[in-house]
């Protein structure tokens, strides 16, 4: 693993997909990804550890991979700090239960290998972000069916008891992944929420980086 924390395998050894893929899957199986933020998030963590220490006393084999980025990594899972999009994306495909921050471009990677992801927004008061932008979003995500929304570890916990014995529900037909649509995907949620900032979250600004950013693309095809 060089300085940056980005997980990268010398040569003839093999990645963290390799190692997953090589060992027993016992189900249910059940990935955490906190993406790139500079803010740990150890709240998820501590929900996540506790709901997995409490299903194995229960009998279940539960499979536990962590992508943990800036926050402390668990004793009960297998650990990455971060991992190329291509080996994050093959790794969501081959869990069960994926459990996601609130940003739209960790849900939209889950959604594009056909699962709807189990979500937990960031928060500003708690010190895991700059604003709330994760809160509004998660929640307009949730009413449109694309994410399975959990704000406290009460939630969480009910979410991921319901899931582990139905692993099938989190499955969906992925929507249309060319860079255009999901664009315009995330513009339609940001306008959603326009409307009503929180934590100092400015969605119009958003919404106009969102444009300039298409148009930059249409110049250079």
């Amino acid at each position: 693993m060089d300085r940056s924390g980005v997980a990268r395998e010398a040569a003839g050894r093999p990645s963290a997909l390799d190692v997953w893929r090589a060992e027993p899957h016992p189900q249910p199986s059940l990935m955490v990804s906190l993406g790139t933020d500079h803010h740990a998030f150890e709240r998820l963590v501590r929900w996540v550890d506790a709901w997995v220490a409490s299903a194995r006393s229960r009998g279940w084999t539960v499979r536990y991979t962590l992508q943990h980025g800036a926050t402390t990594p668990s004793a009960l899972a297998m650990n990455v700090a971060l991992l190329p999009r291509h080996d994050m994306l093959h790794l969501f495909a081959e869990h069960d239960l994926l459990v996601v921050q609130g940003g739209p471009g960790s849900i939209r990677d889950v959604r594009s290998v056909g699962r709807v992801p189990i979500v937990v927004p960031r928060r500003r008061d708690q010190r895991e972000v700059v604003d709330d932008h994760q809160i509004d979003f998660a929640r307009f995500m949730a009413e449109r069916g694309d994410c399975a929304l959990a704000e406290d570890g009460q939630e969480l916990a009910a979410l991921l008891d319901r899931y582990a014995s139905d692993p099938a529900a989190l499955r969906r037909p992925a929507p249309p992944t060319h860079a255009g649509a999901t664009a315009e995907e995330v513009r339609r949620a940001l306008q959603a929420t326009a409307g009503r900032p929180v934590g100092g979250f400015d969605a119009r600004a958003a919404l106009h980086a969102l444009g300039r950013m298409r148009q930059h693309r249409m110049m250079h095809r």
